[in-house]
């Protein structure tokens, strides 16, 4: 039979099932699982359930283009510092001024704010900074959220930086990959479909769903997580193209991430064509407040 045609994954309950046992090296660096909601969030429950780790999610909106809101001209990710990443090459396509620029970031920031309470109360982002962190969704297909994602999280000061997917394009993995510290994937088919196509069932997953899980896996969790866990030994590595003298380090207020991927830019190849793709990257902050008027 076809690969196409191929189940891999019974529902994303199952495909996280299988990612945790591909995981399990990294029980003992004590991680944080974070979910791209909303279908990432199931694989994420079962990932945390099994290393006995936190879940939450990672909050990311995309930029629409002025009149075109399905073409993402950038992406704003969540955090003490949200950050805004634009994608260059649309950027120069579609021209949009900074006043609409700030006018939609500070939309999508509503947005990620207005879901935040939705699907966290009152309770503040599980701290990732010097952690070891799994970002994880029921797959890509452009592979651009998960890019800016990791962007983002690189630069939070993550010590470590896994992306565990169910099923990616082949195409796309090596461009990931420069975007973590490991990449861990499933099913990688050289002629790629869609992500539902790997799965038996694949029905939207509702809000209320998300919530349970979110709720189960915290009252599943040890009382008490370490702060900060480095990576196991056996894991720890440093590529040297990390240290390549042509790539300038980000000059930024906040203290260096202990990341090496903290400084790196987005790089590599192209695989998916035209505007889609959010490459390459640059991070831009997210609009400061208007100054109050001085008294007349």
């Amino acid at each position: 039979m076809d690969e196409l045609h191929i189940a891999h994954f019974i529902d994303r309950r199952d495909a996280g099932r299988q990612l945790a046992r591909a995981l399990t090296r990294y029980r003992d660096a004590h991680p944080v699982v974070l979910a791209l909601p909303r279908g990432g969030v199931p694989v994420g429950y079962e990932i945390a359930r099994a290393l006995e780790a936190p879940l939450d999610v990672l909050l990311v909106r995309k930029l629409g283009a002025p009149g075109f809101p399905e073409l993402g001209i950038g992406a704003v990710v969540e955090g003490r510092h949200p950050q805004r990443v634009l994608n260059d090459r649309v950027m120069e396509a579609v021209q949009p001024s900074d006043v609409y620029l700030d006018e939609e970031t500070a939309r999508q920031l509503e947005e990620i704010e207005r879901r935040r309470r939705h699907y966290r109360g009152d309770r503040p982002m599980t701290p990732v900074e010097g952690r070891t962190v799994i970002l994880t969704d029921d797959g890509v297909a452009t592979g651009g959220t998960a890019r800016v994602a990791l962007r983002a999280l690189a630069r939070a000061g993550v010590r470590h930086l896994v992306l565990a997917l169910p099923v990616a394009p082949r195409e796309l993995l090596e461009s990931l990959q420069e975007s973590c510290d490991d990449l861990v994937c499933l099913h990688s088919p050289l002629h790629f479909a869609s992500v539902g196509a790997c799965y038996g069932d694949f029905t939207q997953v509702p809000d209320d769903s998300v919530i349970e899980l979110l709720q189960a896996a915290r009252a599943a969790a040890p009382p008490s997580m370490p702060a900060a866990h480095a990576a196991p030994p056996e894991l720890r590595h440093r590529d040297e193209r990390w240290g390549d003298p042509d790539v300038a380090p980000d000059i930024d207020e906040e203290p260096e991430p202990s990341s090496p991927l903290a400084s790196l830019p987005a790089r590599g190849p192209q695989p998916v064509p035209a505007l889609l793709q959010p490459w390459p990257l640059r991070d831009s902050e997210p609009p400061a407040p208007p100054a109050p008027h001085p008294p007349h």
